[in-house]
């Protein structure tokens, strides 16, 4: 008879998931469900606890917002106190950074003063080490004609040597009867040529020798000169630095001087009006 009825079959047809909607109300009777059963499973001594408890916390919350407010109020304070700081700490930062960029700007100017007066110093040494380089140079030219000068001479001689020597020796192997007597002469000739081109040996060394010692010197003088041009620069910038701290001094005497000369003048107009009183 159900499955006959047409109001079973629409039921059958319905849809039995719940929406969104139903489901939040059920939850919320089954909440009412659950405190109306605590409200009537509670006894009268409970609810005054509940009552009392919940008054306390009140007050605890009372309490806690009017420290809250005074803590803000004290913060408020703070922070206004903080903000005045701040802003005299900004006003002598401001100060200190214009006094920096004065002392940066005269410093810089000095700076530059420095350097040019070193650059010119330098150029100064330069030329003058140039011209002396120069001369130099040209007396090592002198020395190197002279250097193969002697050993052109040296070659001549040498050559000369060899053609003596085998002259003497056509001359022995014609006339080897004449050997004994000539023998003697001809040996002090080559002796004579030999020393002679030794000397000259002995010339080439010694010339190399000086033209060696002349380029360390020329080294050692170089480098005395850049060690020079160093240290006066560095007591150039220390005269700098002491005429710099000695001109404070002075203006910072200057005004004491001046303090204490409008003290003393203060002093003597009180007096002297203390006199006419």
């Amino acid at each position: 008879f159900v499955q006959k009825s047409p109001t079973a079959s629409r039921l059958q047809t319905l849809h039995t998931r719940r929406s969104p909607a139903i489901t939040q109300a059920i939850n919320f009777l089954e909440r009412l469900r659950g405190y109306t059963q605590k409200r009537l499973t509670t006894t009268v001594e409970e609810d005054a606890s509940n009552r009392e408890y919940y008054d306390e916390v009140r007050t605890r919350e009372e309490k806690a917002v009017a420290e809250a407010q005074a803590l803000e109020q004290k913060l408020k304070l703070q922070r206004v106190e903080l903000a005045r700081q701040a802003h005299a700490i900004q006003s002598v930062e401001d100060k200190s950074r214009a006094e920096l960029y004065q002392v940066q700007t005269s410093t810089a100017a000095q700076q530059a003063n420095i350097t040019g007066e070193a650059r010119l110093t330098r150029q100064t040494d330069i030329d003058s080490h140039q011209g002396e380089l120069e001369n130099l140079a040209k007396e090592l030219d002198t020395a190197k004609e002279a250097l193969a000068k002697a050993r052109e001479q040296a070659r001549e001689t040498e050559a000369a040597l060899r053609k003596a020597k085998k002259r003497a020796q056509q001359d022995v192997e014609a006339v080897i009867g004449d050997y004994d007597g000539d023998v003697g002469s001809r040996d002090k000739e080559y002796q004579a040529a030999l020393k002679e081109y030794n000397l000259i040996l002995l010339q080439l060394e010694e010339y190399g020798k000086s033209h060696a010692e002349m380029l360390q010197e020329r080294l050692e003088y170089e480098e005395r000169q850049r060690k020079l041009a160093q240290e006066k620069l560095q007591t150039a910038l220390r005269q700098v630095r002491m005429t710099r701290a000695a001109k404070t001094i002075q203006s910072f005497w200057k005004g004491i001087k001046a303090k204490r000369a409008a003290e003393a003048k203060k002093k003597k107009k009180a007096e002297a009006k203390t006199k006419k009183k």
